[in-house]
């Protein structure tokens, strides 16, 4: 492997160059080249590019300090939700000042009382709904006509909601009309949103930057598992590193020999994130360069952590088992817990009475029919081993 040019050689470094470098062949930046060579031990279609460090190699390493809230996974969905809780707040607005033909804010308010607290309930319940069908979801794969299915949707349970609401609170109450004509408008609104503005949270500019130390079979789950356009939403690969013992199966890779050219890659290439996917972490595993890559700014992640974000599933193919033991997960505080167990009492006592009207129909059907009892009981084991009697609709005959 050949390597020539100054200083900037390894500035402007990217794994997917060599995919046009052919055999032996040279890509040119400015006054500096780098040689791009396929190894004869890899297949004539892959090629490696060795970084290394220039002779009068100088000046400070460069720090790679990345923008993301969560984590750099719930950004777009946090910037999308602020745009339509605007675009709610905004359609109760409109929809008050068409009803009342009154487009001054203070005088409405004299009129009906201060709008933003209805302003706040609108934007809370319309924001749950749209989550409750689907719309902030990570790996959403729906089309636009599906979407706007589910934002008439998520509009109409809105407006259900907000009646309930305001009916226990009359003091909210901005009349029916009102209702009427903000239902169109934000439905308008959010998918306008949904059409134009989406999208753009969806390029380049959103996307977590991300090196994957490895170049076998475990780097190559990432082309496997992840090969839609909707699974690559939050991330984009910027290379491979290619790792000693690796059976190489992805395009192309790149090598480090030290650590200044390392620092030097991933602040040219905005790498935000480095992937540990190699195949034998037993031999030459980087512990020194990837302590740096933590030090100057950049997570480090392990392949199975980073498919299952991404993914949303495990894959046990490459699982192994310390990472069931040190995976985050199976949290089981006072307040985790104390909370399931409030929503569970709550949501099953409302569905309870709500249900409770086909609940009684159908036991007396039950009773009807052979005269026998309408439920049946049975002792089931629950969490740690514990029972618990479990009461349900017959379905048997008496003594089955």
């Amino acid at each position: 492997m050949a390597k020539t040019g100054g200083a900037s050689s390894s500035v402007l470094m990217d794994a997917q160059l060599a995919d046009r470098g052919g055999s032996g062949a040279t890509q040119s930046f400015g006054a500096s080249t780098v040689a791009l060579k396929a190894p004869s031990t890899l297949p004539a279609a892959r090629s490696v590019v060795v970084v290394s460090p220039p002779a009068n190699e100088a000046g400070p390493e460069p720090m790679v300090r990345p923008l993301r809230l969560f984590r750099g996974h719930y950004h777009r969905l946090l910037l999308v939700a602020m745009v339509e809780a605007g675009v709610v707040a905004l359609a109760l607005y409109v929809a008050v000042a068409m009803r009342f033909g009154q487009w001054q804010i203070r005088a409405m308010e004299v009129a009906l009382g201060p709008l933003w607290p209805r302003a706040l309930a609108a934007v809370a319940i319309m924001a749950a709904c749209l989550a409750a069908m689907g719309l902030y979801h990570l790996r959403q794969r729906l089309s636009f006509s599906g979407i706007a299915a589910r934002v008439v949707a998520a509009v109409a349970m809105s407006e259900a909601v907000l009646a309930c609401l305001f009916y226990a609170l009359p003091g909210l109450f901005v009349g029916r009309g009102v209702m009427l004509i903000m239902a169109p408008l934000a439905a308008a609104g959010l998918l306008v949103v949904r059409l134009f503005f989406a999208p753009v949270l969806e390029g380049e500019m959103f996307k977590r930057r991300v090196l994957v130390w490895g170049s076998g079979r475990e780097a190559a789950a990432i082309g496997t598992r992840l090969r839609r356009r909707s699974d690559q939403r939050g991330f984009r690969v910027v290379g491979y590193v290619q790792c000693p013992d690796d059976d190489v199966r992805v395009a192309s890779t790149v090598c480090f020999e030290t650590r200044a050219p390392l620092m030097r890659y991933l602040a040219a290439n905005r790498v935000e994130e480095i992937v540990v996917a190699m195949d034998d972490r037993r031999n030459g595993f980087p512990t020194d360069l990837l302590r740096e890559c933590r030090m100057h700014g950049v997570r480090v992640r392990d392949i199975v952590a980073f498919l299952e974000d991404e993914s949303g599933h495990v894959n046990v193919e490459i699982a192994k088992p310390s990472w069931l033991i040190f995976s985050e997960g199976f949290h089981c505080d006072l307040v985790r817990a104390s909370g399931k167990r409030a929503f569970d009492v709550t949501v099953a006592l409302v569905l309870l009475l709500l249900t409770l009207p086909v609940t009684l129909v159908t036991a007396l059907l039950i009773r009807l029919q052979d005269g026998g009892p309408a439920f049946y009981r049975q002792v089931r084991t629950g969490q740690h081993g514990r029972t618990f009697r479990m009461i349900k609709f017959r379905s048997m005959g008496v003594d089955a």
